[in-house]
């Protein structure tokens, strides 16, 4: 069979005819093909990959398959969408000298077979679950690998495959997944649903890593690291992709999105999920959720201030456009979005909302709607009106801050940020409509209180002023105070008071700001002055990125 045209399809016609019989709606129909595919040298479809060995050059072919986001039409017949989910079961017979055999499910049986003379391995694996095709995978090649087994779960049989002679470098991502895997159950309230989860390190991949229900590819950079000898960045990011992978075992496989509109449930839910598996399993690590504020928030920003951006639910009508929305805007606007309406609704609510969504489209599709839906009911919010804009429509809000002293009232105005100047006033580019967002504000002496914003011009009642908005980085949001509420630009006591994450706040925004013509650049280098004394990283990391970018 060969697929052909810009979407890869190709046709099956039913007639009587071919059928031999006549056909009813609602008749159930049995396809058999037969065909053949080929092992192609590109990193999509089913794929030659050199497996290698650690500490030699020597070439060592295997195969593999990487089928997201509709490359498993390359490797078989298949009605390639997510929304068409199916059970799988598949046999594999390869040359006897391959060690390692992988695919979703564990294998069932494993023979040699004389072939034309010839030995082959012929391995049958168990039916998968319902799941889209896109999540089918297998492998072939000679690995080493490490094993535990998860404490709860029932006991999930967890393997990390690295190369040969590098087992050990699998170790800490093993350690990793167990505790991950064993979390996001308790989390969810849904246990691990596949009887194993293998991991695999492989040398010739495009992407960072891939969440193959039961069998996830990785490249090795983003699986293998020694406790002992790595550095703490790279244990950081290993743990981190460990646990947003994971992640994607129950949202994006256990429920997939009805089509790739839906991409963002996804990416953007594992983008925050895997901050805060990391920060739950290993405390140590608490400065996740500040990397994840320089790194996602701050990029996100950035790139939904240009008029050129998109919402994060985009329409995709041809599969030649389903690769351009796996962007940061789906992944880190994404996992912004959520984290302002976990934030919102607080810990039990969302638990008891996902659970309640992963238990209503387990092994089927659901859409944003669907899981707005279940976060309503758990919380007694009306999350669609809070959050719709904030996912369909492209860009941010500009908070105008001015104090009323006389009256003690905290004005708001709101509008469409964009880091181009000329771009203002253009009603093309800006519908005037309003955000809903909690703005969280630190009061004169340290207390905070929470403003829910939802107008384009709002007045607020507060005890006194200068205040600091937006305390936590809690919206996605840029704050340009007046005069009266500017002084906290150049109070170095009073910043040394406020946690590293509203300093990444203050930061990010006085320089864009300058950046868009809204403030003076000497206001931005005031803060910075302010802040000569600070040791926090994720800040300094911050004021060097966009002191860069403004001068």
């Amino acid at each position: 069979f060969t697929p052909k045209g810009e979407n890869e399809e190709c046709g099956v016609r039913l007639t009587p005819k071919t059928s031999g019989a006549s056909l009813n709606a609602g008749q159930p129909v049995t396809i058999t093909i037969d065909f053949t595919g080929p092992i192609v040298d590109g990193m999509a479809g089913y794929y030659r990959v050199n497996y290698g060995v650690l500490g030699s050059d020597e070439p060592r072919l295997g195969a593999m398959t990487q089928f997201e986001a509709a490359y498993a039409r390359r490797a078989f017949p298949c009605i390639d969408e997510p929304s068409a989910k199916a059970t799988f079961a598949l046999t594999l017979e390869v040359p006897a000298t391959y060690s390692t055999v992988l695919a979703n499910m564990p294998s069932e049986r494993d023979e040699t077979v004389n072939n034309d003379g010839t030995l082959y391995r012929r391995v049958k694996f168990g039916v998968t679950p319902r799941m889209s095709t896109y999540l089918l995978a297998w492998i072939v090649g000679e690995y080493d690998h490490v094993a535990a087994v998860t404490e709860g779960n029932g006991g999930v049989r967890f393997r990390v495959f690295t190369p040969q002679g590098a087992g050990k470098s699998g170790e800490f991502a093993l350690r990793t997944g167990v505790l991950a895997l064993d979390y996001l159950a308790e989390f969810f309230g849904h246990d691990f649903p596949l009887p194993k989860q293998d991991m695999i390190a492989v040398r010739e991949f495009a992407a960072g890593a891939m969440e193959n229900w039961g069998l996830i590819t990785y490249r090795e950079s983003a699986l293998l690291a020694d406790k002992e000898t790595s550095s703490s960045e790279s244990l950081g990011r290993v743990s981190y992709v460990v646990a947003h992978e994971l992640a994607h075992q129950w949202f994006g496989n256990l429920v997939s999105p009805s089509w790739w509109k839906q991409l963002w449930l996804n990416e953007g839910f594992a983008t925050i999920v895997g901050v805060m598996v990391v920060e739950a399993i290993y405390p140590e690590q608490q400065y996740m959720l500040n990397n994840f504020l320089v790194s996602d928030v701050t990029e996100a920003m950035r790139l939904d201030a240009l008029v050129s951006s998109h919402p994060i639910e985009v329409d995709v009508s041809s599969v030649a456009e389903i690769g351009e929305i796996f962007d940061a805007i789906s992944y880190r606007k994404g996992g912004t979005v959520l984290r302002m309406c976990f934030e919102r609704l607080g810990e039990p609510a969302v638990r008891a909302g996902l659970k309640d969504y992963l238990a209503r489209h387990a092994y089927a599709n659901a859409t944003t709607e669907d899981l707005w839906e279940c976060l309503s009911k758990a919380s007694g919010v009306d999350v669609a009106r809070d959050m719709d804009r904030w996912v369909k429509v492209t860009g941010y809000p500009l908070c105008r801050l001015s104090w009323d002293a006389s009256a003690k009232k905290l004005r708001v105005q709101q509008q469409r940020f964009f880091s181009d100047a000329r771009a203002y006033g253009n009603a093309e580019t800006d519908d005037g409509q309003p955000w809903r967002f909690a703005l969280p504000v630190v009061l004169p002496g340290g207390t905070t209180e929470s403003l829910f914003v939802t107008e384009k011009d709002q007045t607020f009642d507060l005890p006194a002023c200068p205040i600091v908005a937006n305390d936590g980085y809690a919206t996605m949001t840029r704050c340009l105070y007046d005069e009266e509420t500017m002084p906290v630009y150049t109070n170095a006591a009073e910043l040394a008071k406020l946690q590293p994450s509203t300093l990444l706040s203050l930061v990010s925004d006085a320089f864009r700001l300058a950046q868009a013509e809204l403030l003076p650049v000497p206001r931005a280098l005031d803060l910075v002055q302010s802040l000569v004394g600070t040791q926090e990283y994720s800040v300094l990391r911050t004021e060097i990125t966009c002191f860069s970018e403004t001068v």
